[in-house]
């Protein structure tokens, strides 16, 4: 679990705004999967930050985990918690699920159509490069998520 102290919406927004007022960034992509993750950012980010956020739930609504413990698929023993949630898997998969939660998004959507190798260090001064490459899919043009180097072999 988390620990440490809280993270308010109001004081993440408010980093967020000084972090585009100082030109520390070009755009920001932020993906937050978990249960009432819209409540961060509904009706407080505002547009022209060039921040594209997408949440796994709606302010009020749960987010469904799976690849927990004691669920098919299992997870490996060590792990007493779960490695995923339904919104991640059906977007890497492609799978749709009955029971899932209202996919959110908020600040600049314009940014959603760029590819997330943008955001993940496939430019020549990123400190990432080399690490991450588009899959398969995503050089077709059909996916935007990246897949680990050592994992395409």
């Amino acid at each position: 679990m988390p620990s440490g102290d809280d993270l308010y919406a109001k004081d993440f927004i408010e980093a967020l705004k000084k972090k585009h007022a100082s030109g520390t960034y070009k755009s920001m992509v932020i993906y937050v999967e978990a249960c009432e993750a819209g409540s961060i950012f509904d009706g407080l980010l505002p547009k022209g930050l060039n921040i594209n956020v997408t949440t796994a739930s709606n302010p009020s609504e749960s987010s469904y985990a799976t690849y927990c413990p004691g669920i098919d698929p299992a997870v490996p023993s060590k792990y007493n918690t779960c490695l995923g949630d339904l919104y991640s898997v059906k977007n890497r998969t492609g799978n749709a699920e009955e029971y899932s939660s209202h996919v959110m998004e908020y600040g600049d959507i314009n940014l959603s159509g760029e590819f997330l190798a943008t955001y993940m260090g496939a430019t020549s001064n990123s400190k990432h490069q080399g690490k991450y490459t588009p899959s398969k899919d995503a050089q077709e043009g059909s996916s935007t998520y990246l897949t680990s180097a050592a994992d395409q072999h």
